[in-house]
């Protein structure tokens, strides 16, 4: 094979600048931030549940905001401990 065939099938070099994929640990970090403040807007709330531990349609309430911080008290927190699923 010539030198002018070679150059042809060699492999592009990476460029440089322009837009680099971010390694697995910013995209991470991005993701957590990302559900974090859409946790923020997303109303609190609950399905009745059957046996089998699946929601039932139909069924959805909201509660008060499970964060102590927010709603000023601990009594979510009190009401949950009593129906024996912890805090």
């Amino acid at each position: 094979m010539s030198d002018e065939s070679l150059s042809e099938l060699s492999v592009p070099q990476a460029r440089r600048g322009g837009f680099r994929f971010p390694s697995a640990v910013t995209t991470l970090v991005i993701v957590t931030v990302l559900v974090w403040v859409a946790a923020l807007f997303i109303p609190p709330g609950q399905y009745a549940t059957d046996a089998d531990g699946s929601p039932i349609p139909g069924t959805y309430e909201r509660i008060d905001s499970p964060s102590p911080s927010a709603s000023g008290s601990s009594s979510w927190c009190l009401r949950r401990s009593t129906a024996s699923m912890g805090c």
